[in-house]
């Protein structure tokens, strides 16, 4: 019926706002600290499975593959921090790449990873090339930039422009 669909797009629409705002209190800490706080990553985590929950409530159908893509980014994520023990990336970008898969599935989560590996590499060269001719400190291979920000731009982009890889395919065979 019409109240229940009415019901749970408000409902959807409040827990995708928390995100939000949790995604923003992420984005702050990390660029101020470089850290992301466990408890940031894990309520994004748990809002997105409610979000799925709600969708499984809404039509009846649960969809396993939003959980499978959250564990596969998790896993991507966890593999470099593993390999490096913390030193290439830390280990809060894979809880926070956790419930980005949750949200937008396998196909988006990859396109906003990839987004945000390619959105971080152009911000870093910006930054190298403009410390160059400011003068002063510089941007190293031992330098420390927060990857988080980059997730989250590249999940507001796949987000807003319902990018997914097929879209990017798209465009590199351009």
């Amino acid at each position: 019926p019409r109240a229940f669909s009415s019901f749970y797009g408000f409902a959807d629409f409040i827990i995708l706002s928390a995100i939000l705002f949790t995604y923003v209190a992420i984005l702050v800490y990390d660029l101020r600290h470089k850290i992301i706080p466990d408890v940031f990553s894990y309520t994004a985590a748990a809002l997105a499975l409610a979000l799925i929950g709600l969708s499984f409530a809404s039509d009846g159908i649960f969809d396993f593959s939003r959980l499978i893509a959250g564990a596969a980014l998790f896993l991507f994520f966890f593999f470099f921090w593993f390999v490096s023990r913390g030193t290439w990336m830390g280990l809060g970008d894979a809880k926070l790449a956790l419930s980005v898969g949750f949200v937008l599935g396998i196909s988006g989560g990859v396109a906003a990873i990839l987004l945000s590996f390619w959105i971080g590499t152009i911000a870093a060269l910006l930054i190298i090339l403009v410390q160059r001719l400011r003068g002063g400190k510089r941007l190293g291979l031992k330098s420390e930039i927060p990857f988080g920000p980059y997730i989250l731009i590249g999940f507001l982009v796949v987000l807003l422009f319902h990018i997914d890889m097929q879209a990017i395919f798209s465009l590199l065979a351009v």
